[in-house]
Parts: C-alpha cells; sequence; structure tokens
C-alpha cells in the first residue's frame, strides 16, 4: 500500500482509522501506572506558567462571567429536575460514595461548629424553646397565684385586701425577673455544651447508617429540584465574588518563589502514594472507566480527523514514508 493510498484511507471517515488510533492512545494511557504517566516536576512548572499566564489579565474573569451568563440563558428558566440532565452512569457511583457509613471524628466537627453562628443558632432555639415552657407555664400562673390569690384579694377588705393583690403581683414579678437573668446565665453556659452534644452524635459510629441516609436523601432532593430554582439560588449567591476569591489566592500563590517546589513535592507525595496503580483501575473502581473511555475517545478521535487534514500533516506523512 502506497504512502498516498494509507494517508487517503486515515483521513476517510468512513473507515475510523482516527478513532481507532484514539482508542490505542487512550487504553494505552489507562493502562499505564499514573507514576508513568508524567513528571512531577514538569507538571508542576507547566502548571505554574499556564497560572501565571491565565492570571495575568481579566480573562479568566471574564470567561468566568461569560460561562455564568451562558449557564443561566440555559438553565435560568428551565423546569426540568436536575436529575434528568445528569448522566446516570454519574449518579449511580455518587450515590454509592454519599452511602457509605463514614463518620468525622468529633474533634473536627467541633471544629467546624465552634462559629458564632452556629454558637447564635443554638442559643435561639434553647432561648425559644424556654421561653415556649415559661409561657405556658405563666398559664399556670394566672390559674393559681393571680387566680386564686386576686380572688382572695378581691374577697378582702380594705388595706389587706390590697397588700394582698400588691404580694400576687410582687411575687409573679419576681419569679419573671428571675427567670429571665437565670436563662440568660444558662444560655451562655449551654449553648456550646449543646453544640458538644450535637458533635459527638455526629461522630457516633452507631449513627453512621443514619448519616449516611441523610447525605443521600440531601442528593436526591437537590437532583428532584427544578433547575431554575438552583439557576437562583446560585446567582443569588453572587458567584463571581468566589471567582475573585479564588482568582486573588493563585495570583499569591503563584507569586511564592517555593511554588513550584512545593507544588512538585506534593505531587510527588501523592504518586508515591499511587504507586502502581493506573487510571483506568482507579476509573474501574468507581465506576466511571467506561463512560470515561468512550467520551474522550471520542473527542481526541475529533481532534485527530481535523489534523489528519491538514496540508502540514499531509507533508509530514510525506517526508515519514520518503526514502531514506
Amino acid at each position: 500500500m502506497s504512502s498516498q493510498t494509507a494517508l487517503e484511507r486515515l483521513r476517510d471517515p468512513e473507515q475510523q482509522a482516527t478513532k481507532a488510533l484514539a482508542r490505542l492512545l487512550v487504553d494505552d494511557a489507562l493502562d499505564t501506572p499514573m507514576a508513568e504517566l508524567v513528571r512531577p516536576d514538569w507538571l508542576a512548572s507547566q502548571l505554574a506558567a499556564g497560572l501565571e499566564a491565565a492570571t495575568r489579565t481579566d480573562r479568566l474573569r471574564e470567561l468566568a462571567q461569560q460561562a455564568l451568563d451562558e449557564a443561566m440563558a440555559r438553565w435560568g428558566h428551565s423546569d426540568a429536575a436536575l436529575r434528568s440532565e445528569v448522566p446516570e452512569e454519574l449518579v449511580e457511583p455518587l450515590l454509592k460514595a454519599l452511602s457509605h457509613p463514614y463518620v468525622p471524628s468529633e474533634e473536627l466537627v467541633w471544629r467546624i461548629l465552634d462559629q458564632p453562628v452556629f454558637m447564635s443558632l443554638m442559643s435561639e432555639v434553647l432561648e425559644n424553646s424556654f421561653k415556649g415552657f415559661r409561657s405556658r407555664m405563666s398559664g399556670v400562673d394566672d390559674k393559681l397565684l393571680g387566680g386564686f390569690g386576686r380572688r382572695a384579694a378581691k374577697r378582702g377588705r380594705g388595706l389587706f385586701g390590697g397588700v394582698a393583690e400588691s404580694v400576687v403581683g410582687a411575687v409573679a414579678g419576681e419569679v419573671e425577673h428571675q427567670f429571665d437573668r437565670r436563662l440568660s446565665e444558662f444560655l451562655s453556659k449551654a449553648t456550646g455544651e449543646a453544640l458538644r452534644v450535637v458533635a459527638r452524635h455526629v461522630a457516633d459510629q452507631a449513627h453512621a447508617e443514619s448519616y449516611a441516609e441523610v447525605r443521600t436523601g440531601i442528593f436526591n432532593t437537590v437532583m428532584d429540584i427544578p433547575i431554575k430554582e438552583l439557576a437562583a439560588e446560585a446567582l443569588d449567591a453572587r458567584p463571581m465574588a468566589y471567582v475573585d476569591v479564588v482568582l486573588q489566592g493563585l495570583t499569591g500563590a503563584i507569586a511564592a518563589d517555593s511554588f513550584v517546589d512545593d507544588t512538585t513535592r506534593r505531587l510527588q507525595t501523592l504518586m508515591d502514594e499511587v504507586g502502581t496503580g493506573t487510571f483506568g483501575a482507579w476509573l474501574e473502581e468507581v465506576g466511571l472507566r467506561d463512560v470515561w473511555t468512550e467520551s474522550t475517545v471520542e473527542l481526541l478521535a475529533e481532534r485527530l480527523s481535523s489534523t489528519v487534514q491538514t496540508d502540514a500533516f499531509a507533508a509530514w506523512w510525506t517526508d515519514l514514508h520518503a526514502a531514506p
């Protein structure tokens, strides 16, 4: 077969030669140990160069804003549930991961909960509960002190009747005052302990299955919410503010002299932990190998098909097959 005939077959979409080549490349990459796919120092230097170039201008922010605008235009009025747009191949592995009966350590949960907003929330819950109890008890006071005492005062005569009514009112007022003062003291001490109880409950291995059900329940709830509602919530959260924070963080990190060395060390540690494991094995473990392989093959085949049609590729191909 001549080189020209081979080139024509390579370019012929009916032959699907580029797709077969793409599959060979992908399969080889999936079966190669991750530590051999890329050198940590090279990846770190390329990452630094790319991020530095990207953060020099406002282009990244403009792209993020453009992506946000396009997403809102597409999804902002969609009544479809999120589940209808998420591939089923992703849903099952995610549910499997979320349903794993895991509980964090108590100290980790406590560090998360030990924040002013959670303290305020717990204090408000406790205060409302006790005030509700006091309100119910006030009804009892009215029947006992306010009812019996005042009726007795009314049946009395002259000075002693007025004294009785005043005493009843003073007792009731003192009870209210003492309740408010003691409640404030109680809340200042009890709020932290109540959050500690929450931390212990979340970290208790006996509740692992229950919290796994909570995670999967939240996931399913979100998946069944109309996309337009999720889009509105996301927009209210001012997503571009988070983009600005990320960009500022990247700019500061890249400016550090140790960025490349630190990144290389972290990548090397990750590679050492992976050992001889392959990317394909990891994808297989999480149930994503098939969908990832097919999508990557399609993308790579599309680029290869475009490349082989160029004059530059034809010239390279001719030189490759030229007589020495």
